[in-house]
């Protein structure tokens, strides 16, 4: 009757410490995030993005959207976000804006030094953009 107690006391402390070791190494993501050779810009704050925004080809003119308020969720082990909108698309040759649907989603590595994901933009003037892949790296200030 003791040694089973005891291994199951073992057991359960076993299974308590598991989620604290695996979350050690967790850092809350903040700050600025660049990537796509500064064509992508993340701005960090609290519980999700501030600014997400970004530039693609479209043709032989440049694209440009950005998205506010993007939620970031811890799950898995990781910090995430996924938003399907639509927003505004301006372009180099200033004409007319459009109005796109916009699929963002991605993950922050464990010590937030990166972000990655994918974004995919459909707009009345390009068609769509296919599936962009991406990873941000942190900028540190100073």
């Amino acid at each position: 009757m003791n040694r089973t107690f005891l291994a199951v006391a073992a057991v359960a402390l076993v299974a308590a410490a598991a989620p604290a070791a695996a979350d050690a190494g967790l850092r809350r993501p903040s700050g600025t995030y660049t990537g796509l050779g500064g064509r992508l810009q993340l701005s960090v704050q609290g519980g999700g993005f501030e600014l997400a925004a970004f530039t693609f080809k479209c043709g032989a003119v440049t694209g440009s959207t950005a998205l506010n308020d993007v939620p970031i969720t811890r799950r898995r082990g990781r910090y995430r976000f996924s938003i399907f909108a639509h927003g505004g698309v301006t372009y180099s040759d200033e004409e007319s804006p459009d109005n796109a649907v916009i699929r963002f989603s991605g993950r922050f590595t464990p010590r937030a030094g990166r972000a990655l994901g994918t974004f995919r933009i459909r707009t009345p003037r390009c068609g769509g953009t296919g599936l962009v892949e991406w990873i941000a790296r942190h900028r540190a200030y100073g």
